[in-house]
């Protein structure tokens, strides 16, 4: 039997073994509470339900496997809420309850839960965030949720999925960013009392978003977004700083609108072929990093078929290894079409001294299946697993998966040659280091430098 059920989204199944029911239900990605109707049960009889539920505390990444377990008395006529977090479940079993349960065990009750306010603000500035609170109480025998919802003028803005545990009670805030024009505006919080809040003007506020820092040939390109928080549009003066020293402003007009108005502003700066790793920001953005002269993985590599370990030390001497230009399957630049074989890549790149201290980001695309990677000989990431035995036994493939590995600023060789070596497994099929993004070196952003930060 499947009472309720939504493909792709959740389903709830009824098994009967002897005199015992058996009920499970699942959902996707949102949490959900569905009515089940017991009328499957014999009407004669009543019954435990055996209930075990995710626990209101419950959460898929970090509290996967809390569980609520609770017993009741159901019978026929009642109406089960089964109550889900996101991508949980519930377990019921039910058997005919004996006289003593049926004294000793509490009756199911439908769950409601009962809201009351907690704080609502009487007043706020154009664009600040609303938030009002509220408490709920859940005076039933098993754990039960709601979306509360928050309601400006009428309109639903703002809900929340919330999850209590028996005979308890939580708080929930609904917050509400875009109260805009100045004036009184009526809240509700589902069905509660209407409450008024004023909303007063605000003198235009500024705030810097989504720096973007690029490069092409021997200049810097960045971009920020200035939000206007204000009620009206306004003028400010944007910095914009290289290595901690201004070298340009500009004065950018905000219009202003519920949310915040924003405007896009960029800068380009001329490093004049200067070796360096710049730190650059607008406004008082944490600086991001980037490296001069561009250095791209794309193009030329050495390739060697087959496998040996003295390949990835920088000492090996690769004079005579076929030049290749990736990304492009070893199939089609070197007409190596055995399957279930091995082949390995090296490059050797000049790291300027100007970058000591930073570590670095290498991107090299798709590679299929498994791959090791070395800088100076020492490995820096690794994808999929090589195979144990004879031919793929043992390999797990990672033929999709973008590679993206960090070199420890502790092996890297500043203002001399370094090499990166690949160690390459391809299984069956075309493909091996195939597709990009095979892009620039990138700087890896230091965290002490983010965490002193203070423009």
């Amino acid at each position: 039997m499947v009472p309720n059920a939504e493909i792709g989204d959740y389903a709830t199944i009824v098994r009967r073994s002897g005199d015992e029911f058996y009920m499970g239900s699942i959902t996707d990605e949102k949490a959900r509470d569905l009515d089940v109707d017991l009328d499957f049960l014999d009407k004669d009889k009543k019954y435990v339900a055996e209930v075990y539920s995710d626990a209101h505390n419950v959460d898929l990444e970090e509290n996967p496997e809390a569980v609520s377990i609770q017993k009741v008395i159901v019978s026929h006529k009642d109406t089960l809420v089964t109550s889900m977090a996101t991508g949980g479940g519930q377990a019921v079993r039910m058997y005919p309850a004996s006289k003593e349960e049926r004294k000793d065990l509490p009756k199911y009750k439908d769950p409601k839960l009962k809201l009351s306010y907690g704080h609502v603000p009487e007043a706020i500035q154009s664009n600040d965030e609303f938030q009002v609170t509220a408490e709920a109480e859940n005076n039933s025998e098993v754990v039960t949720g709601k979306k509360v919802q928050l309601m400006v003028n009428g309109k639903l803005v703002a809900e929340e999925k919330i999850r209590i545990a028996p005979h308890s009670t939580k708080e929930v805030t609904l917050s509400y960013d875009k109260l805009f024009e100045p004036g009184k505006y009526k809240v509700q919080v589902d069905g509660l009392s209407v409450n008024q809040v004023e909303v007063n003007e605000k003198e235009p506020t500024f705030e810097y978003s989504d720096l973007s820092v690029t490069a092409d040939g021997e200049r810097i390109m960045a971009e920020a977004a200035v939000t206007n928080f204000g009620t009206t549009s306004g003028t400010t003066t944007v910095p914009f700083t290289v290595n901690g020293e201004e070298v340009e402003t500009k004065d950018v007009e905000v219009p202003a609108q519920a949310g915040g108005g924003t405007q896009k502003v960029t800068f380009t700066y001329d490093t004049n072929g200067k070796a360096d790793a710049y730190n650059v920001s607008i406004g008082n953005l944490v600086p991001e990093p980037i490296a001069m002269p561009l250095i791209n993985l794309a193009g030329n590599w050495l390739f060697q078929k087959g496998d040996n370990e003295t390949w990835k030390s920088p000492e090996f001497n690769d004079t005579n290894w076929q030049e290749v230009t990736l990304p492009r399957s070893w199939e089609d630049h070197s007409n190596y079409l055995e399957d279930d074989t091995y082949g390995w890549y090296r490059k050797a790149i000049h790291i300027p001294k100007e970058w000591k201290g930073y570590s670095l980001k290498v991107k090299l695309g798709k590679i299929d299946d498994v791959d090791q990677t070395f800088m100076n000989g020492q490995i820096i990431g690794e994808s999929g697993t090589f195979p144990m035995g004879e031919g793929e036994q043992g390999m797990i493939s990672a033929w999709d998966w973008e590679r993206e590995y960090t070199i420890p600023a502790d092996i890297i060789k500043y203002g001399e040659e370094n090499l990166i070596s690949i160690r390459v497994f391809g299984a069956k099929g075309g493909g091996r280091l195939y597709d990009g993004p095979l892009g620039q070196i990138e700087l890896v952003k230091v965290k002490e430098d983010v965490a002193d930060y203070n423009p």
